[in-house]
């Protein structure tokens, strides 16, 4: 009898009943489509790189169409489903009905829809009025580039932009390290002249002066004070050389910073010329290095979420629990 609290139970909630709509196959109302889902015609800067490094996972692919598949009733609005997740609506070869994403890959829409080809071509009609795949990678290599460009063209506005600020930054720790360095020598100059000043008071002058130069007192006196000036100068030397070496450091910190940023951007202004590449390769039908990229990213995505599998007392019931 314990009150136990559910975070976020509304969308848990909403999270099983699309699991429920997609497993009987009813209309999905509006509401409870996944909205992560997007097309990448849409993705910024940052969406697109993590779509790089996490590829696609096929289960997620597979709840796309059939999420796609449930609100719609006829072509156009499965075609406008399936566009606004990224896939283009085409004629295949020998499978009828397919769907292309915007990295070129090929999907056969009653196998990924999970409903049967009369189906398909009961709700969808003559796909010979749709385009090819060719047709399809063609207008998405198109899209596709014009919208990497505009990515490229903000990475390296962003870079100039970062290295501008790092400039500025620069300049701005140069002049605070000169004012230290000045307020430091000026706090030197000052102490130096009241030391200097202490310790020529501590020679006698007049009949007291004649008098410690006789017994020696006076030559002692000067010694210690020769001894105290040449400890105040070595003290001196380390606080400036300390703040030197604090100074440099703070200076390589800076640099350090820079350098790995403009790396970072760079690296990127690469990946994104690479990939404007592999679209236009696309649209020409040659070898893309971006779908085999793609691909073996979502291999590893989709070996990593696999569900794994304990063994206990629930064994001997015949079935073993996921966690």
């Amino acid at each position: 009898m314990k009150a136990i609290n559910l975070p976020f139970y509304k969308m848990k909630l909403k999270d099983v009943s699309r699991e429920l709509y997609l497993e009987y196959g009813w209309k999905i109302p509006p509401g409870i489509i996944d909205r992560e889902d997007r097309n990448p015609l849409n993705f910024s800067r940052e969406e697109w790189q993590q779509a790089r490094r996490a590829g696609l996972n096929p289960k997620e692919i597979k709840r796309t169409f059939q999420e796609s598949w449930a609100i719609s009733d006829s072509r156009k609005a499965f075609a406008g489903a399936l566009l606004s997740k990224g896939f283009v609506l085409a004629r295949g070869d020998r499978r009828g009905f397919v769907a292309v994403d915007y990295q070129g890959e090929v999907y056969a829409i009653a196998r990924y829809a999970g409903v049967k080809a009369k189906d398909v071509r009961k709700r969808l009609g003559d796909p010979q009025t749709l385009p090819s795949i060719e047709q399809a990678r063609d207008q998405i290599g198109s899209d596709m580039t014009k919208r990497l460009q505009q990515h490229l063209a903000h990475a390296q506005a962003s870079k100039q932009k970062r290295s501008a600020a790092f400039e500025f930054k620069r300049q701005r720790l140069v002049e605070d390290q000169r004012k230290e360095r000045q307020s430091l020598e000026e706090f030197h100059r000052k102490r130096w002249d009241a030391e200097t000043k202490e310790r020529s008071q501590r020679l006698a002058k007049g009949l007291k002066g004649i008098w410690h130069r006789l017994t020696g007192k006076y030559e002692k006196t000067k010694r210690q004070n020769e001894l105290d000036a040449l400890v105040a100068f070595q003290r001196d030397r380390q606080e400036k050389d300390e703040l030197i070496f604090k100074h440099i450091q703070q200076r390589q910190q800076l640099s350090l910073r820079q350098r790995s940023e403009i790396h970072t951007h760079e690296l990127e202004i690469e990946l994104l010329r690479q990939d404007i590449q592999d679209y236009r390769n696309l649209k020409t039908d040659k070898p893309s290095k971006l779908r085999e990229e793609f691909r073996q990213t979502s291999e590893k995505a989709s070996k990593s979420r696999k569900p794994k599998r304990i063994r206990d007392k629930n064994q001997d019931r015949g079935y073993e629990p996921e966690i």
